[in-house]
């Protein structure tokens, strides 16, 4: 463009002083066609060439992040020298190689990226440099004692990162056996076998036990079996016979001392959702229904099978009343043999007009038309087809989201109904009729979803397992839910080491399960003796209302947040101990770093052998492009040359005679 700009100014320039009237002699003609040159073709690049790129290809080394805890932990002596000077003299024996292989950026961490020092949180600094850092995957070197508030590191894998970590030595005087992690679920049910997992670093020992109280009442004595691995894992399990907040004091003991300790809160509550299934005959669609349940500890089911009108469950023969007692969502599978007789029918039909949820598969059921959302055509035999988003869909968040990847959805047999004008029509069937496949309607309280098709097991063999096991656990919190239960209210934990920060979520959902924002959500939160320590309004972000609240003192908090448009509550509590898990540990906790390297796909370096650490960090230079931009249109020298050229050209004409 550059080359043709300025073959069209010269042959322009050419014609405009080859002859001249009056006459003038070579030399000017030579300079007016200068100066009109210079000023067509600078004008000419203008409208042809607005920005001129230079592209140069290179290769450059990867980058680098290298994460420095500086948690108040770091500071803690090991034979007199800290465990932060341990990772400063490492960094300073590696620096050069790093820099070497790759371009290096450092961060400290503690709570976050230059958070709060009296906790340490992994995940929410890499989730920090997540943000930071555009979602652009590079390489971590993590400096740190291994200790952090939260230890689920089989999220790490979640992050475009591949996260290095180092082992230190430990003085022999601190190598006593000690509590290496605790894994259980925060929450758990009356009277139910709660199991808790503890990892104890043996140290060969082996005459080790463990206690488990609440409030000084012992609740479980273990003896640890003795192995060759330095690393056991002793499962236990407990049963809690009153509902609240157990406190849960774990000790660990060497020939009846106490040599190491840790804190563990549990909620223990009686509210799961109660579920039951009756179908006439086994099949697919309940087993995969089963199967999402036991993933999500929220619900409990009982699976029936009617015979000849006699509801079993296993070998024991059941009645509606006793099924249905305390049940708060039906699941009806019929493949045409489902037939209750007519006192069944008529129980139903009160549970039902009661506020009873239900969930319909398959064909209708004699009896039970009318709580049905479509009504019986006169085709009834089975075809099949694929199932495509109809017009409610959009209403209905986990639909609207399965159903984007309609196209890969298999065919499913159908049967064809009529859409009754009370009902939404979720999804539709890919025929001529576009007859309803999935429906859903209300009456009174009753919340009535329809599939009229068989086989929807097949979905999961072409999408996620986890986004079909989610939809239907969706779809089981959306009815077995009652009105006033769309209130959402939780703390990420229940019990908090001091200095650690407790995040407070909440969501309001409308009757289809979708999110509601723009809600004035107030907070307080108070201590043992009723007084009000913090009240503010929670902000609403990525779909939820967030809080977060720090450095309270240690003891125990009830809080309340209020929904001041609807006027609902929802309240709760947490624990704060009176330690810090910052200043618990004076060693490296090497367990918690081999795990991290591993989670994310990382290497696990001996901090001792820094030779074969400098030889590893080699790497291949990433070919990339450098680009280059002249943005000609905002280059106000070139402006200020046309300018000059053409006055200067323009005075010339007229001095000698050619204007």
């Amino acid at each position: 463009m550059i080359l043709i700009s300025l073959l069209i100014s010269a042959l322009y320039s050419y014609i405009l002083y080859r002859k001249t009237k009056p006459e003038i002699s070579l030399a000017r003609a030579s300079f007016l066609f200068s100066l009109r040159l210079i000023t067509l073709w600078i004008v000419l690049m203008f409208l042809l060439l607005p920005v001129y790129k230079v592209t140069r290809d290179l290769l450059v080394k990867p980058k680098a992040l290298v994460l420095i805890d500086n948690s108040a932990s770091m500071d803690l002596l090991q034979e007199g020298e800290s465990k932060a000077e341990q990772v400063s003299n490492l960094l300073d024996g590696i620096k050069g190689s790093l820099e070497t292989n790759f371009e290096v950026e450092y961060f400290n961490f503690a709570s976050s990226i230059s958070g709060n020092k009296n906790n340490t949180d992994l995940l929410a600094s890499i989730e920090d440099l997540y943000q930071r850092e555009s979602q652009t995957p590079h390489e971590i070197f993590l400096l740190s004692d291994g200790y952090f508030s939260d230890n689920r590191f089989s999220l790490l894998k979640d992050y475009p990162f591949k996260i290095n970590t180092f082992e230190f030595s430990n003085p022999q005087k601190e190598l006593q056996a000690k509590i290496v992690n605790i894994r259980s679920n925060r929450n758990a049910y009356l009277n139910e076998d709660t199991p808790i997992e503890i990892s104890v670093n043996n140290q060969g020992k082996d005459k080790l036990s463990l206690e488990i109280s609440n409030d000084n009442q012992l609740l479980k004595r273990k003896i640890i079996e003795s192995s060759e691995a330095n690393i056991t894992k002793e499962l236990t399990n407990i049963s809690f016979e009153k509902v609240g907040l157990y406190n849960l004091n774990i000790k660990l003991l060497d020939n009846g001392e106490q040599v190491d300790s840790s804190r563990l809160v549990i909620k223990v509550s009686d509210n799961k959702k109660k579920l039951v299934m009756i179908t006439d005959s086994a099949d697919w669609d309940l087993k995969f229904i089963k199967d999402a349940i036991k993933l999500d500890n929220r619900f409990s089911y009982r699976y029936i099978i009617l015979k000849d009108r006699v509801l079993w469950e296993g070998k024991k023969e059941v009645s509606l009343p006793d099924l249905l007692a305390d049940c708060q969502l039906l699941i009806l599978n019929n493949k045409n043999r489902l037939i209750f007789n007519q006192n069944q029918n008529s129980f139903l039909a009160n549970k039902i007009k009661q506020g009873l949820n239900l969930f319909l598969i398959g064909d209708i059921i004699n009896g039970l038309e009318e709580y049905y959302p479509v009504a019986k055509s006169n085709i009834d035999r089975l075809y099949e087809a694929r199932i495509i988003p109809g017009y409610a869909s959009k209403d209905y968040t986990t639909f609207a989201e399965y159903l984007q990847e309609a196209d890969d959805l298999p065919p499913v047999k159908y049967y064809y109904y009529r859409l009754k004008n009370t009902s939404q029509e979720i999804a539709t069937f890919d025929n001529m009729d576009r007859s309803p496949a999935i429906t859903s309607f209300r009456l009174n309280t009753t919340k009535v979803l329809h599939f009229a098709f068989q086989d929807f097991w097949r979905f999961s063999t072409r999408v996620s397992s986890n986004d079909f096991n989610t939809m239907i656990r969706n779809i089981l919190q959306w009815l077995s839910s009652q009105s006033g239960q769309n209130f959402l209210v939780a703390t990420d934990k229940d019990g908090y080491y001091f200095g650690e920060t407790v995040n407070f979520t909440a969501s309001i959902l409308d009757e289809k399960g979708d999110f509601i924002s723009q809600k004035n959500l107030e907070l307080i939160v108070k201590n043992s003796e009723g007084q009000s320590v913090k009240s503010d309004f929670l902000l609403w972000k990525s779909q939820e209302y967030t809080y977060k609240l720090a450095d309270l003192p240690a003891g125990k908090y009830t809080y309340q947040v209020t929904d001041l448009a609807s006027e609902q509550v929802r309240n709760g509590q947490f624990l704060v101990y009176d330690n810090s898990l910052e200043m618990s540990h004076l060693d490296f906790n090497n367990v918690a770093l081999n795990e991290i390297s591993k989670a994310s796909g990382g290497y696990h370096y001996k901090s001792w052998q820094s030779e074969t650490f400098k030889q590893a960090l080699e790497r291949e230079k990433i070919p990339t492009q450098l680009y280059r931009e002249f943005k000609i249109l905002f280059n106000n020298y070139l402006l200020f040359i046309v300018i000059l050229s053409f006055s200067i050209e323009l005075f010339f004409r007229r001095r000698w005679g050619l204007i």
